[in-house]
């Protein structure tokens, strides 16, 4: 008797696991319709967009919840590029030489 709750308690676990793997998949896929949508639609206010504070995600950004869930599939969209590549031109420091990427490495 005792296998047989192991064994449902082991397949509930797996059950959960696989709904959250579903989950994950649909959210990122729209995740990313909605990325497509905003960088089409304007480019400066998406880049606003992902950097903006969520306070119902614990005050973290739209980066910085890809890169934590490690979705490079919203990473590698043209939008966080492109904002990836700004931070990091931006932030060069011409009098002396060296590169702050703080911003890069926080996220």
């Amino acid at each position: 008797m005792h296998h047989l709750k192991k064994y449902t308690v082991k397949r509930a676990v797996l059950k959960r696991k696989s709904t959250i793997f579903l989950n994950f998949r649909e959210f990122g896929d729209l995740a990313m319709g909605v990325l497509n949508e905003c960088f089409e639609a304007d480019e400066k206010k998406t880049n606003l967009l992902l950097i903006r504070r969520h306070e119902q995600f614990g005050d973290a950004n739209c980066l910085k919840l890809a890169i934590k869930s490690d979705n490079k599939q919203f990473i590698s969209h043209p939008a966080c590029q492109d904002f990836f590549r700004n931070v990091w031109m931006g932030n060069l420091a011409l009098e002396n030489g060296t590169f702050r990427v703080g911003y890069l490495i926080a996220v």
